[in-house]
């Protein structure tokens, strides 16, 4: 009996390492080929492998109560609630759209790499941006990389990236001859 409680712990690793080398690099594929955010079935997938494998030969192992495996299990289970929660929260906002940059204003500088990848601003006119963008919140002089006069610059909100709210992220985008150059989401 003991011999078989050993084989089928060392099987349960040995699949919860393959299951986490495919998955791990099922993620790497999605995120490296231009798709912002990993398949929501990804990490559920890692978090229930982890928990039924550790969770089986600690069990066969430590010889615990039921009551202690249940409660064993609860607060697993909890904790990637938790760990859930807070990853798809993070990977909602790092995607942009139309609707969120609009609806939600401080979460934008979460959405700025997103829409970099989708949008190719440089190289846009301000019609275009505005399109994307809609109306900047301030439209200021700008300069270039050689601190000379461009024409323009429109700047957007983009929320407080600290919980502090002392300094709020600006994205601004530097137009030289009507044509976008150079973007930044900086502190203000």
């Amino acid at each position: 009996m003991k011999k078989i409680q050993i084989i089928i712990s060392v099987i349960c690793y040995v699949v919860f390492i393959a299951l986490w080398c495919i998955i791990g690099i099922a993620g790497w594929f999605f995120i490296t080929f231009g798709n912002d955010i990993i398949p929501g079935f990804v990490i559920p997938i890692m978090i229930v492998t982890a928990i039924v494998v550790v969770a089986y030969p600690l069990y066969s192992k430590l010889k615990y109560s039921k009551r202690a495996y249940v409660s064993i299990l609860l607060t697993l289970a909890f904790c990637v609630t938790v760990a859930t929660t807070y990853f798809v929260f993070e990977k909602y906002y790092s995607v942009f759209t139309y609707q969120k940059w609009h609806e939600d204003r401080e979460h934008r500088y979460m959405m700025v790499n997103s829409l970099e990848n989708k949008y190719k601003i440089d190289g846009m006119t301000g019609e275009e941006v505005i399109e994307i963008l809609g109306e900047p919140e301030n439209i200021a002089p700008g300069y270039n990389a050689a601190n000379i006069p461009s024409q323009y610059m429109y700047e957007y909100y983009a929320g407080y990236k600290d919980n502090f709210r002392i300094d709020p992220m600006i994205y601004r985008i530097i137009f030289e001859n009507g044509i976008a150059v150079r973007m930044e989401c900086i502190e203000s």
